[in-house]
């Protein structure tokens, strides 16, 4: 966009050059130097202001698609996520009634890993493709994501934080009315989930939970940029599934999710004390302090701060360089302006003094 409207300011300047360059009967000479200043101030004007706008259409190109589009996009995604397992089991029982039993054996204990990555890349794909995108209208899906749009600017760290809690209570209903269908289906049908607990130290977690974030964004942004949009879920998809196939859950799993994280002790956590029934405010609180947590929502927010950081740092170089830009067309203009000025300053001391000498030399003959 930003190179859209430089080039169409650019375009105009040069049309509004030749109107007055190439019109010299309705400009007087003096004027036009002031004249071609004054178009070169307004082309530059123009070039910055149309940077400034378009950087500021793009930042506020995503438009919040509020709170309750929000949760039924959140609940909706967090719910489809969950059916990742039975889509495991009805992929193995078709193996063993199209193939053979021993085919779904060795599918279940040697690629049992690879079945769930395989999966989850085909849900994340309809998950960031166009179908789903015009029910979401926008959604963020993941607190993550609010919190990066809060370090960036794009929205108030209040709209921000209303946003993730959104986000969270969505995750939570999606997962106990998961666990409702499971209890009255069976384990069979609907297999049980667990708590999620980071493997690797506090400190092990939070680093890969901010570095998977990092990650990701910057290859979203990528994306978005370079690649046309019917690519963009597909590698969006494979780049998150190369990043936690590269992890191998060693420290945290890359859920790049603190909203799962909580609803999965909300739901399955075994060492709730105090709450044993799910469907209970205690439960949830008792849930979000939790020790788990922590490096899921640590690495959540130092993810985000890292890619603003260096989202600022990239607009800041390259509004350094624009400007340059400008003050080096601005120094071309003003000298070749100069060199003119100095070339007629020549041209009417050289007719003076040639006016002078033959005034004289007309004197002498009388």
């Amino acid at each position: 966009r930003q190179k859209n409207s430089n080039s169409l300011s650019l375009s105009f300047f040069s049309v509004f050059r030749f109107f007055v360059v190439y019109t010299p009967q309705r400009v007087p000479k003096k004027k036009m130097v002031a004249t071609t200043r004054r178009s070169t101030a307004r082309s530059s004007g123009g070039i910055k202001n149309s940077s400034k706008s378009s950087s500021s259409k793009s930042a506020s190109s995503w438009q919040n698609p509020g709170l309750k589009r929000e949760f039924l996009s959140a609940f909706s995604m967090a719910f489809g996520m969950l059916f990742v397992p039975m889509q495991k089991n009805l992929f193995l029982f078709l193996a063993e009634k199209l193939i053979s039993m021993e085919t779904k054996e060795m599918l279940k204990t040697r690629y049992a890993n690879e079945i769930i990555v395989a999966l989850l890349f085909i849900n994340l794909q309809f998950y960031f493709g166009p179908i789903y995108g015009r029910f979401s209208k926008g959604s963020c899906n993941n607190p993550t994501v609010y919190i990066l749009r809060g370090f960036m600017g794009e929205i108030s760290f209040a709209e921000a934080f209303n946003g993730a809690m959104v986000v969270v209570v969505a995750h939570i209903a999606a997962f106990m009315a998961y666990f409702i269908l499971h209890v009255e289906l069976g384990e069979a049908i609907l297999p049980a989930g667990s708590p999620v607990i980071a493997v690797g130290s506090q400190r092990e977690a939070v680093t890969s939970e901010a570095v998977v974030a990092f990650l990701n964004f910057l290859a979203f942004d990528f994306a978005a940029k370079t690649m046309p949009k019917g690519v963009q879920p597909a590698f969006g998809a494979l780049f998150y599934c190369i990043v936690i196939t590269v992890e191998k859950c060693k420290y945290s799993c890359g859920y790049m999710n603190p909203a799962v994280v909580l609803a999965s002790h909300v739901v399955w956590g075994q060492t709730m004390m105090k709450s044993k029934k799910i469907f209970s405010i205690e439960r949830i609180l008792e849930a979000a302090q939790h020790e788990a947590n922590r490096p899921y929502v640590y690495g959540a927010v130092l993810g985000s701060l890292m890619t603003a950081v260096v989202a600022k740092a990239i607009d800041m170089a390259t509004s350094v360089s624009s400007s340059g830009v400008v003050s080096g067309s601005k120094k071309s203009s003003s000298s070749s302006t100069t060199t003119k000025q100095k070339k007629k300053k020549a041209e009417t001391t050289t007719k003076t003094r040639s006016a002078g000498g033959a005034a004289s030399s007309l004197r002498k003959r009388k």
